[in-house]
């Protein structure tokens, strides 16, 4: 019986010296566990951005934004993004309580996603999401999150949706109810 201990306990301190060795040489193998530092901060941030003729595209106003060079992020805090799919004026106002933008071509909000109509005959006045990704280059806003669409006479409410920010349609994908007010004077 004493033999057999000893054997266990043998191959046990084996065992050990085994994963101690294998751990101290894969240790430079390990990905690095630091923090990413953004590259450029700012606080109460307002931009503008142009299209190639010199109009204006969107502005963006936040209370705090991070960039990260390395992986052309940005991150936002009380995002406000004013978008102009013409060059007269905006029609769509996004705010949610934090974004992401990537390249500076997709931005996704997240939390308390407030898209609002700007425009005075539009068939939308607000559209309400707890995620939204936006394309600025090809002026499209998609989620596959529950959303609400706020008309003039009407609310509906669907899962997952598609829009186009140029020509004000947007298509609910499934689970759609409506709700149309008739109010009579």
């Amino acid at each position: 019986m004493k033999g057999q201990n000893l054997i266990i306990l043998a191959l046990l301190v084996l065992a050990g010296v085994i994963w101690g060795w294998r751990n101290l040489h894969s240790g430079s193998e390990q990905p690095d566990q630091t923090v990413q530092t953004p590259d450029f901060t700012a606080s109460g941030l307002y931009s503008v951005s142009y299209d190639k003729l010199g109009q204006v595209q969107y502005r963006v106003y936040a209370d705090q934004m991070q960039y990260y060079e390395k992986s052309q992020v940005s991150t936002f805090d009380a995002p406000r993004i004013l978008i102009y799919p013409g060059p007269q004026k905006p029609i769509w106002q996004v705010v949610s309580r934090t974004a992401k933008a990537y390249k500076q071509e997709l931005v996704t909000f997240q939390k308390d996603v407030v898209v609002k109509n700007l425009s005075n005959d539009g068939y939308i006045q607000d559209l309400l999401t707890p995620l939204l990704h936006v394309d600025l280059t090809q002026q499209t806003m998609d989620t596959d999150r529950k959303v609400t669409v706020v008309g003039p006479q009407y609310e509906q409410t669907g899962i997952g949706m598609h829009g186009s920010l140029t020509t004000e349609v947007v298509n609910l994908h499934q689970d759609i109810n409506a709700v149309y007010h008739n109010e009579q004077n």
